[in-house]
Order: structure tokens, then sequence, then C-alpha cells
């Protein structure tokens, strides 16, 4: 309770001890904070120094493996990844099938794949966590790129390749299948030298192929750029913004994109090609290689063909709502 006697302020026992008891507790509180706030920083140093390889438990690990199956066995391979992957295909040199992956991952996934085996002529590898519970203190801050070397014996032995990726980059070199099947949530892909029915797509990313072969291509991107090169084979691509450039085009071609320019350049054994934008540039370069006929229009822009062929029962379409439109 205050008192005043003359005018005067009297501190009384029950003030000192109201304000004892006010600096305790204000220490209290002090030190608890201090205490608190010491554990978050050793949590945050302990966890970069695990994902950073510095040691620790529970951060990313260097892993190796190899799975191995006689010569001509392996029919199938999937990969499920949410890291960057590069997966390269080469010649057995032991008259074996081998599959080796090498790189830094985090624990859990590291386990699941030493427990992954090979069913019926399949291998499926999983680069994802399985575990869907919540991790404050789960930062995946690796950079390294997964790299996976498929060791065939007889090339044209698998049937099937599928990879599923989220949120990250792919990159594919020298694959031959009857089926190859990549898809991304989000993130770029490079192929270089396919063989086979191929279908690549990303809903947010960049395209990038370069030489393919096979019987049907189909390239799609949600929202990037698609760029392919020497292509011997009937291809379809659909860009919804972004620019699609087609070099080398040795077959049939169905070239669409919702918003972004055409760039096609046709090569000797070109077909039929309709190339269709809602608002863009289409623009094709035959090289003199294409002796068919010619059918192009837009609503908004100019349009110049050369005169239409003779010697040829195909022909080039070229539509587009806003834009220009130039056959040479």
């Amino acid at each position: 309770m205050t008192e005043y006697k003359y005018g005067k302020y009297i501190q009384t026992e029950e003030d000192k001890y109201n304000e004892s008891g006010g600096t305790i507790m204000k220490t209290v509180i002090k030190k608890r904070v201090v205490i608190g706030l010491i554990c978050v920083v050793a949590g945050i140093i302990g966890l970069a120094s695990n994902n950073l390889g510095l040691g620790g438990k529970l951060g990313s690990l260097v892993h190796k493996q190899i799975w191995e199956l006689s010569g001509g066995q392996l029919k199938a391979l999937s990969i499920y990844s949410a890291y960057d992957v590069q997966v390269d295909f080469v010649p057995s040199t032991d008259g074996k099938d081998t599959v080796q992956f090498e790189g830094k991952l985090d624990q859990g996934i590291s386990k699941q794949l030493q427990q992954t085996t090979i069913q019926n002529d399949t291998l499926q590898l999983s680069l994802k966590e399985t575990s869907n519970g919540f991790n404050l203190f789960h930062w995946d801050v690796t950079p390294a790129i997964q790299h996976i070397t498929v060791a065939l014996t007889d090339p044209a032995q698998l049937q099937q390749f599928n990879m599923d990726v989220s949120s990250a980059h792919t990159t594919l070199k020298n694959v031959t299948a009857t089926n190859i099947q990549l898809q991304t949530s989000s993130g770029d892909v490079k192929a270089y030298d396919l063989k086979g029915k191929t279908q690549l797509a990303t809903s947010s990313g960049d395209i990038r192929l370069e030489h393919w072969q096979g019987s049907t291509l189909d390239l799609a991107s949600g929202s990037g750029d698609i760029y392919a090169q020497r292509l011997d084979g009937d291809v379809h691509t659909n860009a919804s913004s972004g620019e699609t450039e087609i070099q080398q085009l040795g077959g049939e071609g169905h070239i669409e994109s919702q918003s972004g320019d055409i760039l096609i350049t046709l090569q000797k054994g070109a077909r039929n090609l309709e190339a269709s934008a809602q608002s863009g540039d289409i623009e094709i370069h035959t090289n003199h290689q294409f002796e068919g006929s010619y059918e192009a229009h837009t609503n908004s822009g100019d349009v110049e063909v050369p005169p239409n062929g003779t010697n040829s029962p195909y022909m080039i379409k070229a539509n587009t709502s806003s834009g220009d439109i130039e056959i040479e």
C-alpha cells in the first residue's frame, strides 16, 4: 500500500516486497529468454553442420549403392526424386546390368535406398521422404546433384523408363527405352540423345532436348520455354506460356503455344506440320526441303508464305490469333 506523509511518498514494507518480487520475476524471464536463444542457436549450428556434411546424425549423408543383375535382365526403371538428378546410360563393360547411385541424401532416404531391391526385373528408386510429419529442424540445404548411372548389356532391352521429380532439375543422357516418361512439378529438364517413344513434361520450367529418335515425342511446359533440335519422328509440343523453338524437325509436327513465339526449322524427311498460337509470332524455315502446300492465317498481323508446291501431298499450316506469320 502506498503511503504519503507531509506530501512525500513513503515506501512501505508491502511496496518493498512487490518491488523485489517484480525484479526477481524480470530476472527469471530474462534468463529463460537467453537460455531459449542459446538453444535455438545451438540447434541451427548443429543443423547446418549436418546438412553441410560436417558431422552429426540428422543431416545429409554421402550415399553410394549399386544394384546388379544378369545381363539383359533389367526391363523397367522408375525414379522418384525431390533432388536434382542426373541420369546417364552407358554400355556395360562386364556383361552385367548395373544401376549405380552416388549422391548426398537425407538419412531417412538413405535408409530407404538401402532396403530397395529389384523385383520382377524392375527397379524403383525413391529419393523422396516417405514421412509426412512436420519436422521443425529438418532443412535440406544440400546443393549436390544426385548421380545415377545405368549400365546395360543391350541398349534396347529396357522397356520402361519413368521419372517423377518434385521441385528439382533433371538431366538425362543417352537413354534408350521402348517408353520414356519424365514429369516434374517444378524444375528444368535437359535431355540429350534419347531413343524411344518419349514424353517430357514440366508444370513450371524449361525443357531442352538435343537429339531424339523414336515414333512419337510429346513435350509440354505449363510455364517455360521449349527448345528441341535434331528430332527424327513425329513431334507434339505444347507451351502454355513460353517460347518454342524446334530445330531440324524430321517428321510430322504439331506445335502449340498459348502465349509465346514459335520458331521451326525443317530438315529432310519433314512431312505435315501444324503450328498454332493464341498470342505470338510464327516463323517456319523449310530450308527448301519441303515441296508441299501452305495455309496460314492470323487475326492481327502480317502473313508471308511461298507459293504452293506441286510435288508433295504434305501441308504446312500456321495459325495465330495475334501475331505475324512467316514461312520461307
